[in-house]
């Protein structure tokens, strides 16, 4: 059996012997009508003129005498009779949705003739309604009155005064809308159909030059609609072909066939016109898949469309993929088998799901955010970095934007001066200050076009962004000219949001080849089309049918009473699209998301379970399933081949200025294959800004403030009083601000403004607490001599076996002398434990457990580098000043080995000991036998930055 179409085609060529150049087919859309064009073509079979086709909505256009506006223009003109009429009127970005809700009412009313005075009429005086409403029946009358009882005074409450208020305000707002569009000669869609239909019901009918209009495959049908098919009919002008099937029409309850039962009997057609009206009583085969997401559901697809042989695949003209959800288009798009030769979007992408539109979103938030923060003048970084990062700028400056994402990490740029890049040929026509509304079009239409230009001159893989641009230009020029006859847009913020819903609600719509391939469409433009095979996604409930009601002003019993399409209807007309494209189907697919998540129930549609209960055809159920086969965690380790030890000698060479700190060896003994990683791999942790004060930070800003304080006191005999200036809260702040500045900003500029926010203000001041507090603690110790800070020593180790000389290193804190002892003293701010049970333990990572001896092993290592390095010492002390028991009554300054009576210990008393633990160590890491393996504790592992590589568990797993 021929498909409704090409059937109809062949059968009007016979009844009128070809001769239908005079004649005008109706079509209630564009796609079945290129359908329709090539089945007649064929059809014919001799030269000749073909008669007229035109959408229903071309109709009402040319006989209204009227063009049909863009929805945007319709935004601004409702606008502007609302700013007229209503005193204290909203903004236009914050009436926007409303207004394009307004739209949508005044298109129902005209569409289905209401009397716009009496539906928006205040009522609440109920014994009015049989007086105004004379007509109605005695239900519509009683929706009426049940929805105006609500409104006696008795019943009154804010929210409903508050809907009068906008009530009383939407008769006017119609009158005067719909005046304003009449004198641009402009139109809805609703406003045409009802001066069409309003002409014929005062005899002056539209007169067309056919000799018939054949009405082809419409369904649910408004009233305007049905006045002009009932002119046609009854003048015998038109002609009516509907596609429908026998199971839904002759079945009462069925909502699919609701419509067509009253077309049918209003608007019949040939008895001997008959393309299979009784697809669906013979069985088919329908696989009902359920996909726990949309991306498994396009990968299902690839899969269904491979069944296809080869050379099937490259024609493949009989198959429809049907997307309930329209975000699934790209996920959709990239799924398809590469074989496929031919494909035919009809289906319109919409513009939030392009890159051009994450683009253009983040240099909006780049300018709302500087907008907002006026008084600073500066862009913020992550706004920045949001653009830089962007596939966009990566794609075509390559190594210059990355080269700016580097610096503003290196320099921890939190704020950032536009002036900054006015030299910059990648970021002087991004990054600049935009003001007003018409700086902003200006703005971005400068940007559009440099974007074009960029992809014009290289060499890029954007051809289909290139296309989204274009477009976007397009849009953006309709958009200043509209600008520029009203500006409803007086400040800059409320331009961006306005601008941002005006993007988010646009469509993309694609050309291809109509008649070839695989059509790729949404349920409304399958309207009128068959295909043999047939694959429908998001096939859930509450997106077929769509869930909800279209927003409105109108509410649902008003309505109802003056038959207005509510939620019902809606369905009925989904119901409508889903059987009659499968009444002629051979081979269906249904395909539907199982998970319930945010607002997605994971429930099956309802015509999944009507085709199971009420249906005799054959259905099968499936659900596929992933295997996810989880790898035994082997270990990483790195054998200590040829090439690593050469990467090793760095540290061996007298000369470098590589050696082994503290850190690294505590880092070796923590996990060597971190130490493997970080100090002779030399994989390094991306610089990243850092907009809070983070621990390494605060420890950072510490230090350096300390050592500003101490550092005109070197070798200085210190006593009391001199601590007098030392503390003072201006000479804090000064050497605050100045460690802020080289350590924070990253900046060599004594001027730039330190100015911490939010949670660094806390920081900052704990800081300058524990600073003071460090102070008064040494004040209390005089009088002491403060020798140096920040010390830099390196040096040989002693001669080790098989190795030799390896150079060690390290920065000491502070060194000072308290009644001629000399004292290392290193600064921590995090933990530390000051008791250890031996200097064995101190070296044997896993005997740690839970202690942290990090610290008092660095402050060791200090010590036996200066005592390396000066040895006619009499005596060295290992002390830390722990800036989390500063306040403590406890506050001690030395660590204790227990493995020793004497407290505080010399650590010349044991150095010899230390020394011979240190080259063991060094040994070790030097030892091709031994590989740089996965520490076995995997909480060392938890901030670890190589976390990734090593597959461990960060602390976000850690639930």
């Amino acid at each position: 059996m021929d498909n409704f179409l090409k059937y109809l085609s062949k059968y009007l060529v016979v009844k009128y012997e070809g001769n239908m150049d005079e004649f005008c087919f109706l079509f209630p859309n564009r796609r079945s009508m290129l359908f329709f064009k090539n089945y007649l073509t064929e059809a014919l079979q001799k030269p000749g003129w073909l008669p007229e086709m035109i959408t229903m909505s071309d109709f009402v256009s040319r006989f209204s005498g009227l063009e049909k506006a863009d929805p945007l223009e319709l935004s601004f003109t409702v606008y502007s009779s609302y700013n007229e009429l209503v005193a204290d009127s909203e903004s236009f970005d914050e009436f926007y949705s409303w207004g394009e809700m307004m739209v949508s009412d005044f298109d129902d009313i005209d569409k289905y003739l209401v009397n716009a005075n009496q539906i928006f009429t205040n009522l609440s005086n109920l014994k009015e309604i049989d007086t105004v409403f004379d007509y109605l029946s005695e239900e519509q009358k009683q929706y009426i009155q049940k929805f105006w009882r609500n409104f006696n005074p008795e019943k009154s409450s804010k929210h409903k005064d508050y809907f009068l208020q906008i009530w009383k305000t939407l008769l006017p707002v119609y009158h005067h809308f719909r005046n304003s569009l009449k004198n641009k000669g402009i139109a809805y869609e609703g406003m045409m159909y009802r001066q069409v239909a309003e002409n014929i019901m005062q005899n002056e009918p539209f007169a067309g030059p056919w000799k018939k209009i054949i009405v082809v495959g419409f369904n649910a049908l408004n009233k305007s609609e049905t006045i002009i098919f009932k002119h046609l009919r009854d003048s015998r002008l038109g002609e009516f072909y509907w596609d429908y099937d026998q199971s839904y029409v002759n079945e009462k309850v069925s909502e699919a066939g609701s419509f067509l039962r009253k077309n049918l009997r209003e608007f019949p057609h040939s008895t001997d016109f008959d393309p299979g009206f009784n697809g669906l009583s013979r069985p088919k085969n329908v696989d009902i898949y359920s996909l726990p997401s949309g991306i498994l559901q396009a990968k299902q697809v690839h899969s269904l469309l491979k069944d296809r042989r080869n050379a099937q695949l490259e024609e493949l003209n009989d198959t429809a993929v049907i997307l309930g959800d329209e975000t699934l288009l790209p996920a959709v798009l990239t799924s398809l088998p590469e074989e496929l030769k031919f494909l035919n979007i009809t289906m319109g992408l919409p513009f939030r799901l392009t890159q051009i539109y994450s683009f253009i979103d983040g240099v909006l938030r780049m300018q709302q955010n500087f907008n907002r923060r006026r008084s600073n003048k500066k862009f913020y970084f992550r706004d920045i970095l949001s653009v830089l990062n962007h596939q966009y700028l990566i794609t075509i400056y390559g190594k210059e934007t990355q080269a700016l994402i580097t610096e503003i990490h290196r320099e921890n740029k939190i704020y950032i001066d536009p002036d900054s890049f006015e030299n910059d040929k990648i970021l002087k026509s991004i990054i600049q200050k935009v003001e007003s509304p018409a700086e902003m079009l200006h703005y971005l239409k400068n940007l559009l076009e440099s974007l074009l230009e960029q992809i014009a001159v290289g060499n890029i893989e954007l051809k289909l962004e290139k296309e989204y641009i274009y477009l976007l230009k397009t849009r953006l020029v309709k958009i200043s000219n509209l600008f520029a006859d009203q500006a409803p847009v007086a400040s800059l913020d409320s331009f961006i949001r306005i601008f941002r819903k005006i993007l988010s609600s646009y469509n993309i719509p694609f050309t291809g080849e109509p008649l070839k391939g695989v059509q790729l469409m949404g349920i409304l433009e399958s309207r009128l089309l068959d295909f043999k095979n047939i694959i429908l996604l998001s096939m859930n409930e509450g997106v077929m049918p769509a869930g909800s009601q279209s927003l409105s002003y109108i509410p649902a019993n008003l309505r109802y009473a003056f038959e207005l399409p509510g939620k019902e209807e809606k369905d009925a007309i989904y119901a409508y699209y889903f059987y009659r494209l499968m009444q002629r189907a051979e081979k269906v697919s249904i395909l539907y998301n199982s998970s319930a998540e945010g607002l997605k129930s994971g429930e099956p549609s309802r015509y999944i379970y009507q085709l199971e209960y009420l249906t005799n055809h054959h259905l099968k159920f499936h659900t596929p399933s992933f295997k996810i086969l989880e790898k035994d965690n082997l270990g990483i380790s790195i054998s200590k081949t040829p090439e690593v030890l050469a990467l090793m000698n760095k540290f061996r060479n007298p000369e470098a200025t590589k050696y082994l700190s503290p850190s690294a060896l505590t880092t070796y003994m923590d996990c060597s294959l971190r130490f493997y990683f970080s100090y002779i791999a030399g994989i390094k942790e991306e610089d990243e800004v850092t907009e809070d004060i983070d621990a390494a930070g605060f420890g950072s800003l510490f230090h350096k403030t300390m050592e500003h304080i101490y550092e005109e006191k070197n070798n200085t005999l210190l006593q009391k009083d001199d601590f007098k200036a030392l503390m003072q809260d201006k000479n804090i702040e000064f050497q605050l601000n100045k460690a802020f500045r080289s350590e924070f900003l990253k900046t060599g500029n004594p001027d730039a403004e330190v100015k911490p926010e939010g949670r660094n203000i806390i920081i900052f001041e704990l800081i300058r607490k524990l600073v003071r507090k460090t102070l008064e603690t040494d004040r209390e110790l005089c009088p002491f001599t403060y020798i140096k800070s920040e010390e830099i020593i390196d040096l040989s180790s002693p001669e080790i076996p098989d190795i030799g000389f390896v150079k060690l290193g390290g920065k000491i804190d502070r060194v000072d002398n308290r009644e001629g002892k000399l004292h290392i003293i290193d600064y921590k701010t995090g933990k530390v434990d000051l008791d250890f049970d031996s200097v064995e333990q101190i070296f044997d990572s896993n005997n740690w457990g839970s202690k942290h001896f990090k610290g008092i092993f660095q402050t060791m290592f200090y010590s036996w580098l200066y005592s390396e390095k000066y040895p006619d010492l009499s005596s060295l002390y290992p002390g830390i000043y722990l800036t989390n028991s500063l306040f403590s009554e406890n506050f001690r300054i030395y660590p204790k080995n227990k493995s020793l009576a004497a407290y505080p210990a010399d650590f010349l008393s044991y150095k010899e000991f230390f020394q011979d633990h240190l080259i063991k160590l060094i040994a070790e890491i030097y030892n091709p036998e031994i590989d740089y393996s996965q520490t076995e504790d995997e909480d060392r592992c938890k901030y670890c930055p190589y976390l990734d590589i090593c597959h461990r568990k960060g602390p976000e797993d850690n639930g």
